[in-house]
Protein backbone atom coordinates (compact mmCIF):
# COMPACT_ATOMS: atom_id res chain seq x y z
CA UNK A 1 0.00 0.00 0.00
CA UNK A 2 1.49 3.44 -0.62
CA UNK A 3 2.01 5.92 2.39
CA UNK A 4 -0.01 9.25 2.84
CA UNK A 5 1.85 12.29 1.39
CA UNK A 6 3.11 15.26 3.06
CA UNK A 7 3.83 18.49 0.13
CA UNK A 8 5.31 21.03 1.43
CA UNK A 9 4.72 24.67 -0.58
CA UNK A 10 5.63 28.36 0.23
CA UNK A 11 2.59 30.65 1.46
CA UNK A 12 2.97 32.01 -1.87
CA UNK A 13 2.48 28.92 -3.52
CA UNK A 14 0.07 27.25 -1.25
CA UNK A 15 -3.46 28.65 -3.27
CA UNK A 16 -1.52 27.85 -6.52
CA UNK A 17 -1.01 24.59 -5.91
CA UNK A 18 -4.23 23.91 -4.31
CA UNK A 19 -5.83 24.85 -7.38
CA UNK A 20 -3.87 22.71 -9.50
CA UNK A 21 -4.44 19.69 -7.06
CA UNK A 22 -8.02 20.19 -6.91
CA UNK A 23 -8.02 20.14 -11.30
CA UNK A 24 -6.42 17.44 -11.87
CA UNK A 25 -7.28 14.94 -8.76
CA UNK A 26 -10.19 13.31 -7.38
CA UNK A 27 -12.14 15.13 -4.64
CA UNK A 28 -10.83 12.96 -2.20
CA UNK A 29 -7.15 13.51 -3.07
CA UNK A 30 -6.63 15.22 0.74
CA UNK A 31 -7.26 11.99 2.42
CA UNK A 32 -3.83 10.81 1.16
CA UNK A 33 -1.87 14.32 0.73
CA UNK A 34 -1.71 16.64 3.29
CA UNK A 35 -0.91 20.50 1.54
CA UNK A 36 0.77 22.90 4.55
CA UNK A 37 2.22 26.53 3.94
CA UNK A 38 5.33 27.32 5.07
CA UNK A 39 7.31 30.77 4.68
CA UNK A 40 9.61 30.81 2.00
CA UNK A 41 12.64 33.23 3.95
CA UNK A 42 15.98 32.29 3.91
CA UNK A 43 16.33 31.72 7.57
CA UNK A 44 18.93 29.88 9.60
CA UNK A 45 19.32 28.59 12.83
CA UNK A 46 16.76 27.53 15.02
CA UNK A 47 13.64 29.26 13.00
CA UNK A 48 14.66 26.37 9.90
CA UNK A 49 15.20 23.69 12.46
CA UNK A 50 12.11 24.15 13.92
CA UNK A 51 10.40 24.35 10.53
CA UNK A 52 11.79 20.94 9.68
CA UNK A 53 10.59 19.29 13.36
CA UNK A 54 7.57 20.77 12.49
CA UNK A 55 6.52 19.00 9.39
CA UNK A 56 8.18 15.73 10.37
CA UNK A 57 5.32 15.99 13.41
CA UNK A 58 2.85 16.84 11.02
CA UNK A 59 4.07 13.68 8.84
CA UNK A 60 3.76 11.77 12.20
CA UNK A 61 0.35 12.79 13.12
CA UNK A 62 -1.07 12.30 9.30
CA UNK A 63 0.77 9.15 9.43
CA UNK A 64 2.64 9.70 6.65
CA UNK A 65 5.91 8.21 5.61
CA UNK A 66 6.78 10.53 2.31
CA UNK A 67 7.72 13.77 2.54
CA UNK A 68 8.18 16.49 -0.39
CA UNK A 69 9.27 20.29 0.67
CA UNK A 70 9.61 23.01 -2.26
CA UNK A 71 13.42 24.13 -2.03
CA UNK A 72 11.70 27.71 -1.53
CA UNK A 73 10.92 26.50 1.78
CA UNK A 74 12.63 27.68 4.85
CA UNK A 75 13.54 24.79 6.43
CA UNK A 76 17.08 22.87 8.08
CA UNK A 77 18.08 20.06 5.90
CA UNK A 78 20.43 18.43 8.80
CA UNK A 79 17.45 18.46 10.86
CA UNK A 80 15.47 16.64 8.20
CA UNK A 81 18.81 13.87 7.59
CA UNK A 82 18.49 13.04 10.90
CA UNK A 83 14.95 10.91 10.20
CA UNK A 84 16.20 8.32 7.88
CA UNK A 85 12.94 6.90 8.78
CA UNK A 86 10.86 8.96 6.38
CA UNK A 87 11.33 9.32 2.82
CA UNK A 88 12.39 12.86 2.63
CA UNK A 89 12.60 15.01 -0.97
CA UNK A 90 13.12 18.43 -2.07
CA UNK A 91 11.86 19.91 -5.19
CA UNK A 92 11.13 23.39 -7.02
CA UNK A 93 7.92 24.38 -7.48
CA UNK A 94 8.44 24.19 -11.47
CA UNK A 95 9.07 20.11 -10.84
CA UNK A 96 6.37 19.49 -8.43
CA UNK A 97 3.61 20.74 -11.22
CA UNK A 98 5.53 19.60 -14.19
CA UNK A 99 6.11 15.90 -13.12
CA UNK A 100 6.51 14.81 -9.45
CA UNK A 101 2.80 16.07 -8.14
CA UNK A 102 1.09 13.67 -11.08
CA UNK A 103 3.65 10.92 -10.36
CA UNK A 104 2.86 10.94 -6.87
CA UNK A 105 -1.66 11.02 -7.57
CA UNK A 106 -0.77 8.68 -10.14
CA UNK A 107 0.83 6.07 -7.48
CA UNK A 108 -2.27 6.52 -4.76
CA UNK A 109 -4.91 6.17 -7.72
CA UNK A 110 -5.97 10.01 -7.40
CA UNK A 111 -4.77 11.45 -10.81
CA UNK A 112 -8.31 10.38 -12.66
CA UNK A 113 -9.11 13.42 -15.21
CA UNK A 114 -6.79 12.72 -17.28
CA UNK A 115 -6.91 8.77 -17.36
CA UNK A 116 -10.49 8.59 -17.97
CA UNK A 117 -10.22 10.86 -20.91
CA UNK A 118 -7.67 8.65 -22.23
CA UNK A 119 -9.68 5.55 -21.42
CA UNK A 120 -12.75 6.93 -23.30
CA UNK A 121 -10.92 7.48 -26.38
CA UNK A 122 -11.03 3.66 -27.16
CA UNK A 123 -14.54 3.39 -26.70
CA UNK A 124 -15.94 2.97 -30.29
CA UNK A 125 -19.55 3.44 -29.90
CA UNK A 126 -22.42 6.01 -28.24
CA UNK A 127 -21.95 7.16 -24.55
CA UNK A 128 -22.84 9.89 -21.74
CA UNK A 129 -20.66 12.80 -21.42
CA UNK A 130 -18.72 12.58 -18.21
CA UNK A 131 -19.75 15.54 -16.27
CA UNK A 132 -23.44 14.82 -17.09
CA UNK A 133 -22.75 11.44 -15.77
CA UNK A 134 -21.20 12.88 -12.65
CA UNK A 135 -24.02 15.23 -12.30
CA UNK A 136 -26.98 12.11 -11.83
CA UNK A 137 -24.62 11.84 -9.27
CA UNK A 138 -24.68 15.26 -7.64
CA UNK A 139 -28.32 14.64 -7.93
CA UNK A 140 -28.51 12.32 -5.33
CA UNK A 141 -25.90 13.89 -3.14
CA UNK A 142 -22.83 11.00 -3.83
CA UNK A 143 -20.69 12.62 -6.40
CA UNK A 144 -17.70 11.10 -4.53
CA UNK A 145 -19.04 7.73 -5.95
CA UNK A 146 -18.78 8.37 -9.75
CA UNK A 147 -15.65 9.93 -9.11
CA UNK A 148 -14.02 7.02 -7.54
CA UNK A 149 -16.05 4.47 -9.81
CA UNK A 150 -14.21 6.78 -12.70
CA UNK A 151 -10.80 6.56 -11.49
CA UNK A 152 -10.67 2.88 -11.95
CA UNK A 153 -12.42 2.26 -15.37
CA UNK A 154 -10.56 0.58 -17.71
CA UNK A 155 -11.02 0.05 -21.82
CA UNK A 156 -9.36 -2.65 -23.77
CA UNK A 157 -8.83 -0.94 -27.11
CA UNK A 158 -7.96 -2.70 -30.42
CA UNK A 159 -4.04 -2.36 -29.94
CA UNK A 160 -4.14 -4.25 -26.84
CA UNK A 161 -6.83 -6.71 -28.43
CA UNK A 162 -4.50 -7.76 -30.71
CA UNK A 163 -1.11 -7.43 -28.57
CA UNK A 164 -3.04 -10.26 -26.82
CA UNK A 165 -2.84 -13.08 -29.74
CA UNK A 166 0.31 -12.41 -30.70
CA UNK A 167 2.33 -15.22 -29.51
CA UNK A 168 5.97 -15.35 -29.89
CA UNK A 169 6.82 -18.07 -33.06
CA UNK A 170 8.61 -20.65 -30.70
CA UNK A 171 5.90 -21.21 -28.61
CA UNK A 172 4.50 -23.40 -31.77
CA UNK A 173 7.55 -24.24 -33.34
CA UNK A 174 7.48 -27.64 -34.51
CA UNK A 175 4.09 -28.18 -34.20
CA UNK A 176 0.95 -28.92 -36.60
CA UNK A 177 -1.19 -25.91 -35.57
CA UNK A 178 -4.35 -23.86 -35.45
CA UNK A 179 -5.98 -20.63 -33.98
CA UNK A 180 -9.64 -21.11 -33.47
CA UNK A 181 -12.83 -19.09 -32.38
CA UNK A 182 -16.59 -19.56 -32.53
CA UNK A 183 -18.14 -17.37 -35.00
CA UNK A 184 -21.54 -15.98 -34.60
CA UNK A 185 -24.44 -14.43 -36.36
CA UNK A 186 -23.80 -10.87 -35.39
CA UNK A 187 -21.28 -9.45 -37.71
CA UNK A 188 -20.62 -7.05 -34.45
CA UNK A 189 -19.92 -9.83 -31.76
CA UNK A 190 -16.53 -10.26 -30.16
CA UNK A 191 -15.85 -13.65 -31.32
CA UNK A 192 -16.60 -12.73 -34.63
CA UNK A 193 -13.62 -9.62 -34.19
CA UNK A 194 -11.20 -12.15 -32.71
CA UNK A 195 -11.42 -14.30 -35.89
CA UNK A 196 -10.70 -11.10 -38.17
CA UNK A 197 -7.84 -10.61 -35.44
CA UNK A 198 -6.45 -13.84 -36.09
CA UNK A 199 -6.53 -14.21 -39.68
CA UNK A 200 -4.88 -10.95 -39.71
CA UNK A 201 -2.51 -12.04 -37.64
CA UNK A 202 -1.40 -15.74 -39.23
CA UNK A 203 -3.48 -15.93 -42.32
CA UNK A 204 -6.20 -17.83 -43.48
CA UNK A 205 -4.91 -20.73 -43.93
CA UNK A 206 -3.81 -21.15 -39.88
CA UNK A 207 -7.03 -19.90 -38.39
CA UNK A 208 -10.94 -21.92 -38.56
CA UNK A 209 -14.03 -21.01 -36.92
CA UNK A 210 -16.78 -23.38 -36.60
CA UNK A 211 -19.83 -22.36 -34.51
CA UNK A 212 -20.15 -26.20 -33.17
CA UNK A 213 -16.98 -26.73 -32.19
CA UNK A 214 -16.52 -29.42 -35.44
CA UNK A 215 -12.89 -28.15 -36.49
CA UNK A 216 -11.15 -29.92 -39.18
CA UNK A 217 -8.42 -31.74 -36.97
CA UNK A 218 -6.99 -33.98 -39.71
CA UNK A 219 -3.84 -32.65 -40.51
CA UNK A 220 -3.45 -30.62 -36.60
CA UNK A 221 -2.32 -31.75 -33.54
CA UNK A 222 -2.86 -28.68 -31.59
CA UNK A 223 -5.32 -25.95 -31.37
CA UNK A 224 -5.37 -22.71 -29.87
CA UNK A 225 -8.69 -21.44 -29.27
CA UNK A 226 -9.27 -17.82 -28.75
CA UNK A 227 -11.48 -15.47 -27.04
CA UNK A 228 -11.73 -12.16 -25.95
CA UNK A 229 -12.56 -12.70 -22.25
CA UNK A 230 -12.64 -15.04 -19.70
CA UNK A 231 -15.11 -13.86 -16.57
CA UNK A 232 -16.63 -16.47 -14.91
CA UNK A 233 -15.67 -19.13 -16.70
CA UNK A 234 -19.03 -20.75 -17.84
CA UNK A 235 -18.53 -20.01 -21.79
CA UNK A 236 -15.25 -22.09 -21.51
CA UNK A 237 -16.85 -24.43 -19.84
CA UNK A 238 -19.30 -24.96 -22.63
CA UNK A 239 -17.00 -25.24 -24.79
CA UNK A 240 -15.12 -27.56 -23.15
CA UNK A 241 -17.97 -29.97 -22.24
CA UNK A 242 -18.93 -29.51 -26.70
CA UNK A 243 -15.10 -30.51 -27.15
CA UNK A 244 -15.74 -34.05 -24.64
CA UNK A 245 -18.85 -34.63 -26.87
CA UNK A 246 -17.50 -34.17 -30.15
CA UNK A 247 -14.70 -36.88 -29.01
CA UNK A 248 -12.49 -34.37 -30.52
CA UNK A 249 -9.64 -36.61 -29.01
CA UNK A 250 -10.89 -39.80 -30.20
CA UNK A 251 -8.60 -42.53 -31.18
CA UNK A 252 -9.01 -41.25 -34.78
CA UNK A 253 -7.78 -38.03 -34.53
CA UNK A 254 -4.64 -36.21 -34.30
CA UNK A 255 -5.53 -33.81 -31.82
CA UNK A 256 -3.45 -33.64 -28.83
CA UNK A 257 -4.40 -30.91 -26.94
CA UNK A 258 -6.86 -27.74 -26.96
CA UNK A 259 -5.37 -24.05 -25.47
CA UNK A 260 -7.49 -21.26 -24.51
CA UNK A 261 -6.03 -17.71 -25.17
CA UNK A 262 -7.95 -14.77 -23.57
CA UNK A 263 -7.17 -10.96 -24.02
CA UNK A 264 -8.35 -10.85 -20.35
CA UNK A 265 -8.61 -13.47 -17.63
CA UNK A 266 -9.75 -13.40 -14.22
CA UNK A 267 -8.61 -15.86 -11.30
CA UNK A 268 -12.27 -16.85 -10.21
CA UNK A 269 -12.81 -17.81 -14.24
CA UNK A 270 -9.57 -20.04 -13.95
CA UNK A 271 -10.11 -21.79 -11.02
CA UNK A 272 -13.69 -22.82 -12.07
CA UNK A 273 -12.73 -23.76 -16.00
CA UNK A 274 -9.78 -25.91 -14.32
CA UNK A 275 -11.59 -27.53 -11.88
CA UNK A 276 -14.45 -28.28 -14.52
CA UNK A 277 -11.02 -30.11 -17.08
CA UNK A 278 -10.18 -32.61 -13.84
CA UNK A 279 -13.60 -33.11 -13.66
CA UNK A 280 -14.04 -34.23 -17.31
CA UNK A 281 -10.82 -36.22 -17.35
CA UNK A 282 -9.40 -33.11 -19.96
CA UNK A 283 -5.93 -32.03 -17.39
CA UNK A 284 -3.10 -32.27 -20.00
CA UNK A 285 -5.27 -32.22 -23.09
CA UNK A 286 -7.41 -28.62 -22.37
CA UNK A 287 -5.16 -25.79 -20.51
CA UNK A 288 -4.87 -22.18 -20.58
CA UNK A 289 -1.81 -20.00 -21.80
CA UNK A 290 -1.27 -16.91 -19.97
CA UNK A 291 1.69 -14.23 -19.85
CA UNK A 292 1.77 -10.67 -19.32
CA UNK A 293 -0.01 -9.55 -22.40
CA UNK A 294 -3.19 -9.98 -21.18
CA UNK A 295 -5.49 -8.26 -18.57
CA UNK A 296 -5.21 -10.17 -15.08
CA UNK A 297 -8.32 -9.56 -12.63
CA UNK A 298 -7.95 -11.00 -9.16
CA UNK A 299 -11.53 -11.50 -7.93
CA UNK A 300 -11.14 -14.07 -5.21
CA UNK A 301 -10.53 -12.73 -1.69
CA UNK A 302 -7.08 -12.83 -0.66
CA UNK A 303 -8.57 -14.55 2.80
CA UNK A 304 -8.79 -17.64 0.76
CA UNK A 305 -6.05 -20.41 0.91
CA UNK A 306 -4.75 -22.95 -1.43
CA UNK A 307 -5.61 -25.39 1.24
CA UNK A 308 -8.99 -23.40 1.64
CA UNK A 309 -9.50 -24.49 -2.44
CA UNK A 310 -7.92 -28.07 -1.96
CA UNK A 311 -10.96 -28.79 0.65
CA UNK A 312 -13.19 -28.07 -1.75
CA UNK A 313 -12.00 -29.19 -4.83
CA UNK A 314 -14.19 -32.50 -4.94
CA UNK A 315 -17.27 -30.45 -5.47
CA UNK A 316 -19.58 -30.84 -8.39
CA UNK A 317 -18.65 -27.69 -11.05
CA UNK A 318 -21.64 -26.36 -10.09
CA UNK A 319 -21.12 -26.31 -6.24
CA UNK A 320 -17.64 -25.33 -6.67
CA UNK A 321 -18.64 -22.32 -8.23
CA UNK A 322 -21.54 -21.29 -5.66
CA UNK A 323 -18.58 -22.03 -2.78
CA UNK A 324 -16.08 -19.71 -4.63
CA UNK A 325 -19.03 -16.88 -5.59
CA UNK A 326 -19.16 -16.53 -1.91
CA UNK A 327 -16.13 -15.44 -1.49
CA UNK A 328 -15.54 -12.51 -4.72
CA UNK A 329 -14.74 -9.55 -3.79
CA UNK A 330 -16.43 -7.03 -6.43
CA UNK A 331 -13.43 -5.14 -8.22
CA UNK A 332 -14.43 -1.47 -8.20
CA UNK A 333 -14.64 -1.79 -3.99
CA UNK A 334 -11.70 -4.20 -3.83
CA UNK A 335 -9.06 -0.89 -3.66
CA UNK A 336 -9.86 -0.27 0.11
CA UNK A 337 -7.09 3.02 0.12
CA UNK A 338 -9.67 4.63 -2.68
CA UNK A 339 -12.84 4.10 -0.59
CA UNK A 340 -11.61 4.51 2.85
CA UNK A 341 -14.38 4.99 5.48
CA UNK A 342 -17.13 5.74 2.67
CA UNK A 343 -16.51 1.80 1.44
CA UNK A 344 -19.56 -0.08 2.89
CA UNK A 345 -21.94 3.45 1.92
CA UNK A 346 -20.65 3.12 -1.71
CA UNK A 347 -21.13 -0.70 -1.69
CA UNK A 348 -24.63 -0.21 -0.29
CA UNK A 349 -25.74 2.70 -2.51
CA UNK A 350 -24.00 1.05 -6.06
CA UNK A 351 -25.87 -2.47 -4.87
CA UNK A 352 -29.23 -1.09 -4.51
CA UNK A 353 -29.19 1.52 -7.82
CA UNK A 354 -27.92 -1.53 -9.61
CA UNK A 355 -30.57 -3.63 -8.37
CA UNK A 356 -33.35 -1.19 -9.66
CA UNK A 357 -31.39 -1.01 -12.90
CA UNK A 358 -31.32 -5.24 -13.33
CA UNK A 359 -34.80 -5.28 -12.13
CA UNK A 360 -35.95 -3.04 -15.71
CA UNK A 361 -33.81 -4.99 -18.09
CA UNK A 362 -34.87 -8.49 -16.67
CA UNK A 363 -38.22 -7.22 -16.88
CA UNK A 364 -37.98 -5.28 -20.39
CA UNK A 365 -36.24 -7.89 -22.27
CA UNK A 366 -38.53 -11.16 -20.43
CA UNK A 367 -35.78 -13.02 -18.55
CA UNK A 368 -36.59 -15.80 -15.93
CA UNK A 369 -33.27 -15.14 -13.79
CA UNK A 370 -33.38 -16.94 -10.04
CA UNK A 371 -32.97 -14.88 -7.37
CA UNK A 372 -29.46 -15.43 -6.37
CA UNK A 373 -28.61 -14.59 -9.86
CA UNK A 374 -30.78 -11.46 -9.99
CA UNK A 375 -29.02 -10.35 -6.23
CA UNK A 376 -25.87 -11.13 -7.53
CA UNK A 377 -26.38 -8.49 -10.52
CA UNK A 378 -26.40 -5.84 -8.78
CA UNK A 379 -22.84 -5.79 -8.59
CA UNK A 380 -22.86 -6.78 -12.38
CA UNK A 381 -22.98 -10.97 -12.57
CA UNK A 382 -21.94 -12.86 -9.72
CA UNK A 383 -21.20 -9.76 -7.80
CA UNK A 384 -17.86 -9.29 -9.81
CA UNK A 385 -18.14 -5.25 -10.02
CA UNK A 386 -16.20 -4.66 -12.86
CA UNK A 387 -15.20 -1.57 -14.39
CA UNK A 388 -13.26 -3.08 -17.27
CA UNK A 389 -14.72 -3.28 -21.05
CA UNK A 390 -13.67 -3.79 -24.21
CA UNK A 391 -13.80 -0.96 -26.64
CA UNK A 392 -16.51 -2.76 -28.45
CA UNK A 393 -18.04 -4.41 -25.80
CA UNK A 394 -19.28 -4.05 -22.26
CA UNK A 395 -19.63 -7.46 -20.38
CA UNK A 396 -22.34 -7.91 -17.54
CA UNK A 397 -19.87 -8.47 -14.97
CA UNK A 398 -19.61 -4.50 -15.25
CA UNK A 399 -21.51 -2.68 -12.69
CA UNK A 400 -25.42 -1.74 -13.77
CA UNK A 401 -24.58 1.75 -13.36
CA UNK A 402 -22.31 1.70 -16.32
CA UNK A 403 -24.72 0.14 -18.56
CA UNK A 404 -28.00 0.17 -17.90
CA UNK A 405 -30.48 3.12 -18.15
CA UNK A 406 -33.82 3.89 -16.28
CA UNK A 407 -35.97 5.82 -13.83
CA UNK A 408 -34.21 5.06 -10.42
CA UNK A 409 -34.52 6.38 -6.99
CA UNK A 410 -32.48 7.30 -3.70
CA UNK A 411 -33.84 8.62 -0.71
CA UNK A 412 -36.78 10.83 -1.75
CA UNK A 413 -35.19 11.96 -5.16
CA UNK A 414 -35.45 10.24 -8.27
CA UNK A 415 -34.02 10.64 -12.41
CA UNK A 416 -33.53 8.50 -15.61
CA UNK A 417 -30.29 7.57 -15.53
CA UNK A 418 -27.99 7.22 -18.46
CA UNK A 419 -25.31 4.48 -18.57
CA UNK A 420 -21.96 6.08 -19.15
CA UNK A 421 -21.40 3.30 -21.74
CA UNK A 422 -23.91 2.49 -24.50
CA UNK A 423 -23.25 -1.12 -25.64
CA UNK A 424 -26.02 -1.49 -28.27
CA UNK A 425 -26.82 -4.94 -27.54
CA UNK A 426 -28.50 -4.34 -24.50
CA UNK A 427 -29.46 -0.66 -24.06
CA UNK A 428 -32.03 0.95 -26.96
CA UNK A 429 -31.41 4.90 -27.01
Amino acid sequence: MVERLILVVSELEFDRTKEYLNGIASSGWSNEVKLIAAPARKRAGDFASAQAKKFLDEAEQFGAQCLIIAKDVCCDQRTLDVYSQFDIRRATISLLRQRLLRQELSLRGLLWKKNISEQLEKWAAKRTDVDHWLEQFDHFGIRFIGENLLRQLEIIGPDELNRAFILPAHSYLGQRMKFAFVPEMDPAASSNRIGAILVQLYGKDRVCGEPDLRFDCHDVDRIILCEDALWTGNEACKIIEQVASNDMFGDHSPLKRIDFRHALVTDFGLLCCRQFIEKKNLVGKIDFILDGNQKVLNLISPSIREIDIKQNWHLSPRDFERWISNHVEPLAFRNKLIWRDQYFDALNICQELGHQLITKYVEKHDKNWPADIMSGFSLGAHRFGAFTVFSHSIPKTCLPLIWLGGRIKFGHDSLEWLPLLYDARRFES
